[in-house]
């Protein structure tokens, strides 16, 4: 009997990717296998079974998400491949529980040694398939000094505030600054570790929120940003220009090395979406051909040293 609709049943998805059952299972509860509609329980083959219909784009996303998952064992980092490469994959709920559990986590931060045992072996974690970054980035720092300046950086961006930070030039931030060949005699901003924390409702509300068109907005945004930021090896020869003008390479090499953190990368999701609400609240419907116009102006151009 012909079917009367292009929808997959999961036996059709199976029999074309060659995916088991129970990976299917699991991905699909995972959010990064698409679906249409689930049917109620009882109805499928086996008691208490729910079988479930998948569109079209189910095919091609197994597929890419069987390449990834050959590289990237974690689930997040498959995700967020999926989501810049415009798969049809559920992200938004997904980043703001990673902010959560950033956010929780934080909150445990009273030292620099529970950073170093406790918050950065996560952050590791993220880097584990690029080797050493920071070495890359920073090649003239010694090892405690990168150290340093990986614990200013991370609790800049989690908003968390050591006691050793009380201090108007703490050893952390004389690093960053000539690390970034800032002035020596800049202090330490006093309001710099409650910027993104006092930012942490409006983003993760925003994600809760976000419309489907709001988050295609992030997608492209992040497909730039992941195209020069995955890649911390080329960061010195990587420019974003911007109505023909280059950033400046510090402000690059800054973002490859905090990129990599999941929840840096759930907070720009926000930040976009934050934005264009902004954006949009301002200008009105003009405002999403403005984007359209500010991004079509921007490229990536490499260009070696």
């Amino acid at each position: 009997m012909k079917r009367r609709s292009e929808n997959l049943s999961q036996a059709d998805v199976i029999t074309a990717t060659n995916i088991s059952p129970r990976k299917l299972e699991r991905w699909r509860q995972q959010g990064l296998v698409p679906i249409v509609r689930q049917h109620p329980r009882g109805l499928g083959r086996g008691r208490g079974s729910i079988p479930h219909e998948y569109p079209p784009s189910a095919i091609p996303t197994i597929r890419r998400l069987v390449e990834l998952h050959r590289q990237f064992k974690k689930k997040e980092e498959c995700r967020w491949r999926l989501f810049c490469e415009r798969y049809p994959v559920r992200i938004a709920r997904d980043l703001a529980d990673t902010l959560d559990q950033y956010r929780a986590l934080a909150k445990q931060m009273k030292s620099a040694e529970d950073v170093a045992t406790k918050l950065l072996p996560h952050v590791k974690s993220a880097y584990r398939r690029r080797g050493n970054p920071l070495r890359v980035i920073f090649p003239d720092l010694s090892g405690d000094d990168l150290l340093s300046a990986a614990t200013l950086v991370i609790c800049v961006v989690l908003g968390i505030r050591l006691p050793l930070f009380d201090e108007p030039n703490p050893y952390p931030f004389q690093v960053f600054k000539r690390a970034f060949g800032l002035p020596k005699e800049w202090p330490l901003p006093p309001g710099l570790f409650d910027v993104f924390s006092c930012m942490h409702e409006q983003i993760h509300n925003a994600l809760l929120t976000a419309s489907a068109d709001e988050l295609q907005a992030a997608t492209a945004a992040c497909r730039l940003l992941s195209s020069i930021f995955d890649n911390p090896e080329n960061s010195r020869r990587g420019a974003i220009v911007v109505a023909g003008a280059p950033l400046p390479w510090r402000l690059i090499k800054l973002f490859s090395l905090i990129w990599p953190l999941p929840a840096v990368r759930a907070a720009t999701v926000g930040l976009v979406i934050f934005g264009i609400r902004g954006f949009k609240s301002a200008l009105g419907d003009e405002a999403v051909a403005a984007f359209a116009s500010i991004a079509s102006g921007m490229s990536i151009t490499w260009s070696e040293p």
